[in-house]
């Protein structure tokens, strides 16, 4: 099986689809917080400022919708998750597809956080903080993982949905979850 064959069944090739047609409806607004990032004090020069007019000379009418090629988007796919030199491939994947997992399943604590919270982001949220305190587990035993995991936002971000969402469905199949 090769790397693009799961990517392939998620790529749809239509000529007049409203792109944008569901986002708002599927967006839960009640799950979205705001949250204080930090402060900062900006200073301001005191010299006038000056506005640009806005261009008159724009054509109107429907905008071709900006889509990238296959290519590139394969590329980047892979770049992203597939070009990560391990260096035991099958030992890091049967631990982060199977045992990590598995680990956090079986945890009554977070799955059952997991099951009795009223929303998905405050789910996420325990089964993020579980996620780091294993991966604490794993600085000394698995050091490449964890370098992997602290280091790479990227991977971290994604890895963390991976592990919720898996947690997710196995909680809407065992009849719990909405």
């Amino acid at each position: 099986m090769t790397r693009n064959s799961h990517l392939l069944p998620k790529l749809t090739i239509d000529g007049n689809e409203d792109l944008a047609a569901g986002i708002i409806e599927t967006i839960d607004m009640d799950s979205y917080r705001p949250s204080k990032q930090g402060t900062e004090k900006i200073i301001l020069a005191e010299d006038p400022g000056y506005v640009k007019p806005i261009p008159v000379d724009v054509g109107g009418g429907i905008q071709e919708p900006e889509l990238d090629t296959l290519e590139n988007i394969l590329k980047a796919f892979n770049h992203r998750f597939g070009d990560i030199d391990w260096t035991d491939k099958d030992k890091v994947n049967k631990i982060l597809t199977e045992q990590i997992p598995a680990d956090m399943k079986a945890d009554m604590k977070v799955m059952d956080a997991i099951i009795t919270s009223p929303d998905r982001q405050n789910a996420k949220i325990s089964s993020d903080k579980k996620l780091d305190d294993l991966m604490q587990q794993y600085l000394f035993t698995q050091t490449e993982i964890f370098k992997k995991f602290t280091n790479d936002h990227d991977f971290q971000r994604r890895y963390k949905e991976f592990i919720f969402d898996t947690l997710w469905e196995h909680g809407k199949q065992k009849g719990i979850n909405p």
